[in-house]
């Protein structure tokens, strides 16, 4: 049974409830039919015009500066159009469009705190202590500095931003709207970089006089409204471009379309920081923290997440630029609210440490094959619990691919299993052969037969072109 050991901090605050973006399934069946091409040369109306003859395509927007559109498909598959289109000429890379992940399982505390001077909840802001923040403000505080926050938006009446905001862009809708947060972690975002500094209200930014440009791309948005949203923010003054969201399984046509507006903004001398995912393992196709590995694209800065302790948390690899504080940081949330995320996780030997609302707070302690349990902090500071084994081991809501362990509900690829009652049926030896014949697709076959001779199994690789 595993052993768990907390380290409790108290902050004086209640719980509140903060919007949650869509989920990237739901975001991906918003995006569902949608075309990337890149182009040669100029996307003349003719060409358009074939297009939507030929392949029964509509333009949704042309992203010029970076030679990219994003076509609808009306009628006709979107895969299937896909393949059609890949022997045109006129055209470098066809893809379908791709919804971003975004690590906001936000859980905050809202805390209501005033002061005359100074920042209330600067004590709570172990992530300046951990990166010296005082020592670098003495040599400046980002004024001057324009940081675009490409994400789900920002709240933009929050006090402890408003002061910092300039005029930003919905991508989503090529500025029809404000970029309002359609989520909340645009605006969690935004106030770790530039919240306002001494002004008696929550807490500081790591560049309090630095000016936030918010531009709303993800809330509904895919691919395309991200390089629109970059290309905006580098032609409206941002010198640094904050992009805390990713694809962990890039197709070409992503990978194509994000490296196109990444080197708009470095071509202009724009510096971009990209996280790595914080549930992900090592994926060496993740974009846009993967491009800083890439001859071309320095001034691409891929960020990892440490905790209090320095421990890593989420995804690591060796295109990693740097690591910083990414677990349990105080921020702004929408309604002119601070939080952070209330979750944590134990290292090796079952140690953890957690920050709690109050005295009231309910801790729930959870591990796959073990039973959840619940504990009320009460005045304690420390609180130990052993979780008992669990008779039934669900497993349902986990997927294991190729490069890790994510959500079912984020999974986003097709998805085939085969249960354990039909593979008993098959009376089999052995895994491979149990797994025959079970899933299009999938070829398993063996050589002469003899025992222990292994098996050789292509998925998809002999006669489709994946």
């Amino acid at each position: 049974m595993p052993f768990l050991h907390a380290d409790l901090q108290n902050v004086s605050a209640s719980s509140t409830q903060v919007k949650r973006s869509l989920s990237l399934t739901q975001r991906n069946e918003l995006l569902s039919g949608r075309v990337l091409i890149g182009y040669k040369g100029t996307l003349t109306n003719q060409k358009i015009s074939d297009l939507k003859n030929k392949y029964g395509l509509e333009l949704k927007f042309d992203i010029k500066k970076i030679k990219t559109a994003v076509f609808e498909s009306k009628g006709i598959q979107a895969k299937a159009t896909i393949s059609q289109m890949k022997n045109d000429k006129d055209l470098t890379y066809v893809g379908e469009d791709q919804a971003p992940r975004i690590d906001d399982d936000i859980k905050p505390v809202q805390v209501s705190i005033k002061d005359a001077s100074g920042d209330p909840l600067r004590k709570d802001q172990w992530s300046l202590d951990k990166v010296e923040a005082e020592k670098a403000w003495g040599i400046s505080k980002g004024k001057g500095v324009i940081i675009g926050i490409v994400d789900t938006g920002v709240d933009l009446e929050h006090v402890d931003l408003k002061a910092n905001l300039l005029k930003g862009y919905n991508a989503e809708d090529d500025g029809a709207t404000p970029p309002q947060d359609g989520g909340s972690h645009g605006t969690h975002c935004a106030g770790i970089a530039a919240a306002v500094g001494n002004n008696g209200e929550g807490m500081s930014g790591i560049a309090p006089e630095a000016k936030i440009l918010p531009v709303r791309a993800i809330t509904k948005g895919g691919v395309p409204e991200v390089a629109r949203g970059i290309v905006w923010a580098v032609d409206n003054g941002a010198k640094v471009i904050s992009l805390s969201l990713g694809w962990d399984y890039p197709s070409e046509a992503v990978i194509e379309t994000i490296g196109k507006a990444l080197k708009y903004g470095l071509d202009k001398n724009v510096v971009f920081t990209c996280a790595l995912s914080n549930s992900s393992t090592y994926n060496p196709q993740s974009v846009p923290d993967n491009f800083a590995s890439k001859p071309g694209f320095e001034g691409v800065i891929g960020v990892g997440n440490i905790n209090i302790t320095d421990g890593k948390m989420g995804a690591s690899g060796e295109w990693k630029s740097i690591s910083a504080p990414g677990t349990n940081i105080i921020s702004t949330i929408p309604g002119s609210k601070w939080g952070t995320k209330t979750g944590t996780s134990t290292n090796e030997n079952g140690f953890y440490r957690i920050k709690v609302p109050n005295t009231k707070a309910i801790l729930t302690f959870s591990m796959l094959s073990f039973k959840t349990v619940e504990a009320l902090v009460g005045n304690r500071v420390k609180i130990d619990i052993i979780l008992p084994e669990s008779a039934e081991t669900n497993l349902n809501e986990i997927v294991i691919v190729g490069y890790g362990a994510i959500k079912r509900r984020d999974v986003s690829g097709a998805i085939v299993s085969v249960n354990a009652e039909d593979i008993s049926k098959r009376m089999a030896t052995n895994i491979a052969e149990a797994l025959q014949g079970q899933v299009a697709g999938v070829q398993i076959s063996t050589g002469s037969g003899q025992p222990g001779e292994g098996a050789s199994v292509v998925i998809r690789g002999m006669s489709t072109m994946n």
